[in-house]
């Protein structure tokens, strides 16, 4: 298609040659001649159909592409960081302010290196988050180590609560992301801003047809989608004796694994199976996934056919999350019968033998999903809440803490994903 540029000059270069055809016929003084006046005809035409219709769609179809590239990089994380080693991604909201991604093998808190001070003692602690509960169990932190008795000094309120900064609640973080099957898989983790955060996603893209010489292009529209990540709390309450935590050595180590496979463990019930519903919505329930129904017993067949679709919306599929009896199938997949040809396992077909597998209880028997999970979003507010409450657990000498945590989960580009549903074992 013609830019508005070339339009433009066109009608100029037509009303030209008109102008001058005219202008010869005066200073001759006579009418035009017949083949003057069928080229006067043609170029009247072409400049009315340049006018009336080339202009405008040419006029939109420029608009469009400057709306697209405004937009483009609310769809791409600004750098790549892969085999550069760098530790955060970039990508724009739909404000365009640019907001923090780490990719899923990389650590939430800042980079050690750009920190200064405490910050940096506490990055540098070991189970930060498990000394600061031991510290509030014991009643004191004179026994703790010193960058968590400079964090806590100041932490402290009338209420008995504890507000724990970054350095500290991204330790323990980072341990849940290493135990959750949905960031392994790739999901990229982005520190929202404030509770409320506007992505865009690309929901049309634009259609290339092939037309004749001097043949109208069709026009396309590229539109868009609004991903709307809204912090939800999700929180856990657990119980410690006070003998515990004064008598165990590794308490604080414990006491933080505990919390990252708990965190953990609700981060892949909300991001794989979440209903939606005053809850995040999961992957699982994802209505602009596409799915493949009634699989019964799962084969490698499968798997190859849900990472065909994905590839076939131009993606190229990374992981897939299942449930453990599904994965245990697939791996036992039988080939010959051990009495009239030797037993042995089907392997994966090459198209799927490069994909990583996780199987989580958090994902149902009966459900699948195959996918790029980069293109799958774990959104955090990067603060807690530690609050303890000695009253509850009085007559028990005991103490009852909870810890509380904000975020989001969401799909960029549902098309990169094919979900397996009716699996059965």
């Amino acid at each position: 298609m013609q830019s508005v540029k070339d339009l433009r000059e066109e009608v100029l270069s037509a009303h030209d040659r008109i102008g001058k055809l005219c202008d010869a016929a005066d200073q001759e003084g006579r009418e035009l001649t017949s083949s003057e006046q069928k080229e006067v005809d043609s170029l009247l035409a072409a400049t009315e159909e340049i006018t009336e219709q080339k202009l405008p769609r040419a006029m939109k179809v420029e608009e469009n592409r400057k709306i697209a590239l405004a937009r483009f990089d609310t769809l791409q994380a600004c750098r790549d960081d892969l085999g550069r080693g760098e530790s955060e991604l970039t990508m724009r909201d739909a404000a365009g302010n640019k907001l923090r991604m780490v990719a899923s093998h990389k650590n939430l808190g800042s980079d050690p290196s750009s920190l200064r001070g405490l910050a940096n003692e506490l990055r540098q602690t070991p189970n930060a988050f498990g000394e600061v509960i031991q510290g509030i169990a014991r009643g004191s932190f004179s026994s703790s180590p010193s960058s968590i008795r400079a964090a806590m000094t100041e932490g402290t309120n009338s209420a008995g609560g504890f507000t724990v900064g970054e350095e500290i609640v991204s330790g323990v973080i980072d341990k849940a992301r290493a135990k959750s099957a949905y960031i392994q898989a790739g999901a990229q983790t982005l520190s929202m801003p404030s509770p409320e955060t506007n992505l865009v996603r690309l929901a049309t893209d634009v259609a290339f047809d092939q037309k004749s010489e001097l043949a109208a292009l069709t026009e396309s529209d590229m539109t868009f989608a609004q991903i709307q990540l809204s912090a939800k709390k999700i929180g856990v309450v657990f119980k410690c004796s006070r003998e515990l935590a004064y008598d165990t050595p590794n308490f604080a180590q414990m006491v933080q694994d505990f919390a990252a496979s708990a965190l953990a463990q609700q981060v892949d019930s909300y991001a794989i199976q979440g209903s939606g519903s005053g809850e995040p919505l999961g992957i699982l329930n994802d209505s602009g996934i596409s799915e493949t129904g009634s699989i019964g017993a799962i084969e490698w067949e499968d798997v190859a056919a849900a990472a065909a679709q994905v590839r076939l919306a131009n993606h190229e599929p990374s992981s897939m999350i299942l449930g453990v009896q599904a994965y245990e199938d697939l791996q036992v997949l039988p080939a010959g019968d051990g009495s009239n040809s030797m037993k042995g396992w089907v392997p994966a077909p090459s198209s799927v033998a490069d994909l990583s597998y996780y199987a989580t209880n958090n994902c149902p028997l009966a459900q699948a999903v195959v996918g790029d999970f980069s293109k799958a979003i774990f959104g955090v507010r990067e603060s807690a809440r530690i609050e303890v409450s000695p009253d509850v657990g009085f007559e028990e000498d005991s103490l009852f803490f909870k810890v509380v945590w904000r975020g989001d989960f969401a799909v960029v580009d549902p098309s990169a994903f094919h979900r397996l549903a009716g699996i059965t074992s």
